[in-house]
């Protein structure tokens, strides 16, 4: 897809944040990067996120999912972490990729790799 400069100067102000947030890195090469941010739109809490991303879904033509979709399974899964259960996004697991995000824990913080 072709983004336009409105869309890639956006994009590289979400960038962190969604890395900040997710432990995902976006890269604007990658042919499913629209399904990922909608994906991640319906999960985030930050509502000023949310908007940003559900702008550029609109600038490339496309509405923010209400549900996740076929191609994006969002798994959670729970772990023990020195005696205490913590809940824990398995990350994104997109339908072309076998490859998942995978959580790591160290000092009490879910980092993804």
């Amino acid at each position: 897809m072709l983004y336009t400069p409105e869309m890639v100067n956006r994009l590289q102000q979400l960038r962190a944040t969604i890395y900040t947030e997710f432990g995902i890195r976006i890269r604007l090469a990658d042919p499913g990067l629209l399904d990922m941010l909608s994906a991640l739109g319906e999960r985030c809490g930050d509502e000023a996120l949310r908007h940003a991303i559900e702008e550029v879904l609109i600038m490339a033509g496309r509405k923010l999912d209400r549900a996740p979709s076929a191609g994006s399974l969002i798994s959670i899964k729970e772990i023990t972490y020195r005696g205490q259960k913590m809940t824990v996004d398995g990350g994104v697991v997109d339908a072309s990729s076998t490859a998942a995000v995978t959580p790591r824990v160290y000092r009490g913080r879910v980092f993804y790799k």
